[in-house]
C-alpha cells in the first residue's frame, strides 16, 4: 500500500462520491477508480458499496479507514517534524486538550514559547481524557492536557497549579440557579446530564453516596459544548466543570460539599522542547526525529506482514475453503489475532523510544568517558522483565525512597515550573505478550 493510494481512499470515504473526490485530488475520475481497484485486488477485500447517488464503506473499508488515517497522520508528522533548519527551531506540536481550566495556563505557555520559537506550530486536538491517552499512544499527539481521575503510571507528568471546580449547568430560571451551592440531595428526581467516563461517574458516585442510587441520567456527553445545548433546550441540567464563558443564558451553581478535579500535562518521553527553559539541545532534537522517523519506516514495515495474512485468511473464506462452521470460526479468530497485532505494534515501537532514551540517560549522567549498559530480560509467567543496569555512579541514599515515584527526578537539570517539580524519571513496567 502506497501513502498516496491510501490518501484517495480516505478523500472517496470522506465525500461518498468518486467526482468530488477526484475534483479535490486534482485526478481524473477513471483514475481514481483505478487506483482504488488496485487497492482492493490488493487486498482481496471489498472496500466499498456503490450505490446510485452515493459511496459507502463496508465492514473492511471501515477497518482500513480507521488504519489509514492513523498511517497517513503519523507519516505527515514525521514529514513536519524532519522540516527543520540548523539554527531556528521548527515543527508541530501537537496536544490533545480536555476542557479544563488549565487550557488557560497552557495557552499562556504556548504563548510564551512562540515569542522564542515563531516557527513552531501547535495544533489542538480536543478531546476527553480517554481519547487524548490513546492517541498519545499511538504517536498521533505528542502530549495530553488530561483531567483527573486518569492512569498516569506510564506517563511523565507534570500536574498544573489550578483545579477544576464541579457544580451545575442550569437555565437561568430553573430552581436550582437561585441556590448558591447545590448538594446531593438537591439533584434527586432533576434529569442530569453527565460525563460519559466511568472514572469521572464513580468519582461523582462518591461526591452523592446514597443519593447516587435515586439520581436520574437522561443523557451523557464528552464535551460540554454540546451539553450545553440540550440543557437550553429543557433536557436537564449538566454536572460540569466551571470553564466562565459557556453560555450567558445559563448559570453555574458550585455543588456543596464542593468537588474539585486536578489537570496536568502527560507525555510519553520528553524527547523535544514544549515548554520554556527546559533547553535541550538542536542536535539531541535532531538524533531523536530521526529515531522517530526510522521508527515510523519500521512500521509502515512491519505492517505489510499481519495485512498479507489477513487478506490470505479472508479470500479463503470468500472462496469457500473453510467448509465448516469450526473452520471458520478459527479462520476468523486468526483475522482478529493478526488485526490485534497490528495494534501492538505502536506499543512495541513505545518501547524501543524508552529503550534509546534509557541509552541516552545513561550516557549522558554516567560521569565517566566509558559508560557500560547490560540489559537482561526474564520471563514471569506471562509477561517479560527487563532489567538496565550500568556503571555510573548511582542513586544517592537519600533519594531511594523516592525511585519509583513517576514524577520524580533527583537532579536539577530541569528548573521547576510554577513551582511544580517536572518528574521525567521512568517507571518501571511490565508489558503482557
Amino acid at each position: 500500500m502506497e501513502l498516496r493510494v491510501l490518501r484517495y481512499f480516505l478523500a472517496v470515504a470522506r465525500e461518498e462520491n468518486m467526482t468530488k473526490a477526484a475534483a479535490l485530488l486534482h485526478v481524473t475520475q477513471p483514475t481514481l477508480s483505478r487506483q482504488l481497484a488496485q487497492l482492493e485486488g490488493e487486498l482481496g477485500v471489498k472496500l466499498f458499496r456503490r450505490g446510485q447517488y452515493r459511496i459507502v464503506l463496508t465492514d473492511d473499508g471501515m477497518l482500513l479507514r480507521r488504519r489509514a488515517q492513523e498511517i497517513v497522520e503519523l507519516a505527515d508528522k514525521a514529514e513536519r517534524e524532519l522540516q527543520h533548519h540548523e539554527q531556528e527551531l521548527t515543527g508541530e506540536v501537537t496536544i490533545g486538550c480536555g476542557e479544563t481550566v488549565g487550557m488557560t495556563c497552557l495557552s499562556r505557555h504556548i504563548r510564551d514559547f512562540r515569542l522564542r520559537h515563531p516557527q513552531v506550530r501547535f495544533r489542538i486536538y480536543s478531546a476527553i481524557a480517554d481519547d487524548a491517552k490513546e492517541r498519545i499512544e499511538k504517536g498521533l499527539l505528542d502530549m495530553g492536557l488530561l483531567t483527573e481521575p486518569v492512569d498516569i503510571g506510564r506517563y511523565a507528568f507534570w500536574r498544573l497549579p489550578q483545579k477544576d471546580r464541579w457544580g451545575v449547568l442550569a437555565p437561568k430560571d430553573h430552581p436550582l440557579a437561585q441556590k448558591t451551592g447545590v448538594s446531593p440531595e438537591d439533584l434527586v428526581g432533576v434529569p442530569l446530564l453527565m460525563s460519559g467516563r466511568e472514572t469521572v461517574r464513580n468519582e461523582l458516585a462518591g461526591w452523592f453516596g446514597d443519593a447516587w442510587e435515586d439520581i436520574e441520567v437522561a443523557a451523557t456527553y464528552n464535551l460540554i459544548l454540546n451539553a450545553a445545548n440540550m440543557v437550553k433546550n429543557g433536557v436537564g441540567v449538566a454536572l460540569c466543570f466551571d470553564l466562565d464563558n459557556i453560555s450567558d443564558a445559563l448559570t453555574f451553581v458550585p455543588m456543596s460539599p464542593k468537588l474539585e478535579t486536578g489537570a496536568g500535562l502527560a507525555l510519553i518521553l520528553l524527547d523535544r522542547v514544549y515548554l520554556p527553559r527546559l533547553g535541550v539541545s538542536l542536535e539531541e532534537q535532531q538524533r531523536q526525529q530521526q529515531r522517530r522517523q526510522e521508527l515510523i519506516v519500521g512500521m509502515s514495515h512491519d505492517l505489510k506482514s499481519p495485512m498479507t495474512s489477513i487478506r490470505a485468511y479472508t479470500e479463503a473464506l470468500l472462496d469457500g475453503v473453510a467448509r465448516d462452521e469450526d473452520a471458520r470460526s478459527r479462520y476468523l479468530r486468526t483475522i482478529q489475532a493478526k488485526e490485534r497485532d497490528m495494534e501492538g505494534m505502536v506499543d512495541r515501537a513505545l518501547l524501543a523510544r524508552v529503550t534509546a532514551n534509557l541509552l541516552d540517560n545513561s550516557r549522558k549522567y554516567g560521569g565517566r568517558e566509558n559508560v557500560r549498559v547490560a540489559i537482561s530480560a526474564r520471563a514471569a509467567g506471562e509477561q517479560a522483565e527487563l532489567a538496565f543496569t550500568d556503571n555510573g555512579p548511582g542513586v544517592p541514599p537519600e533519594q531511594l525512597p523516592r525511585l519509583f515515584d513517576p514524577f520524580y527526578r533527583g537532579d536539577a537539570a530541569h528548573p521547576k515550573l510554577l513551582q511544580t517539580v517536572w518528574g521525567v524519571g521512568y517507571r518501571l513496567g511490565r508489558t503482557a505478550r
